[in-house]
């Protein structure tokens, strides 16, 4: 992985290409330069911070090998088992109803987004699954706010895993936003 240093920067900085005709045709013309990239992980609202990186077109072209380089995939295996220890503690009669659904719609997130990758042929598969990943992290964040209702978690956790959730449901939206761009269509 690429070494990254984070800072609160002006948005008039770098930016990547948007579109193809943009993007240099042969590699001996692929620079490697600064660009500004926003990251999404781990911010409050309204908050806007970004990340300078050395990297090459080549290297942005290529990073993504399988589902398990993306960002959004590592976040929400995080949080599937963030939530499972945390649902150790709770109260033994939730073990059927909230512990297991917690950890059911937690984990799909992610096996949602590698079924997704699967069906990158198709970009309606594609976006569809991405679809479904969301609504699994959105009653991954019902569930945790049961659990701060029921008192099984403190208000800071709450906010915490619902802040990371939310983060995962902005990825998701980018990816589906941009899917052609992950797609691998024959025509």
């Amino acid at each position: 992985m690429l070494p990254v240093t984070s800072y609160q920067l002006p948005t008039t900085n770098y930016q990547l290409p948007t579109t193809n005709n943009q993007l240099p045709t042969t590699n001996n013309q692929l620079p490697t330069t600064n660009y500004q990239l926003p990251v999404i992980s781990h911010l409050r609202r309204g908050e806007t911070k970004y990340q300078i990186i050395n990297i090459s077109y080549s290297k942005i072209m290529t990073f993504v090998k399988t589902f398990r380089d993306l960002e959004v995939y590592k976040l929400s295996r995080e949080l599937a088992k963030e939530i499972f220890e945390i649902t150790k503690s709770f109260p033994k009669e939730e073990i059927y109803s909230m512990i297991s659904q917690i950890r059911r719609s937690s984990r799909s997130v992610g096996a949602q987004i590698a079924e997704a990758w699967g069906k990158r042929r198709y970009i309606k598969h594609f976006e569809s699954k991405l679809t479904d990943s969301d609504a699994e992290q959105l009653e991954t964040q019902h569930w945790i706010e049961t659990a701060l209702d029921h008192n099984y978690i403190s208000s800071e956790t709450a906010v915490n895993l619902i802040e990371r959730y939310e983060s995962v449901g902005k990825m998701l939206a980018s990816m589906i936003a941009k899917s052609s761009s992950f797609c691998k269509t024959n025509k």
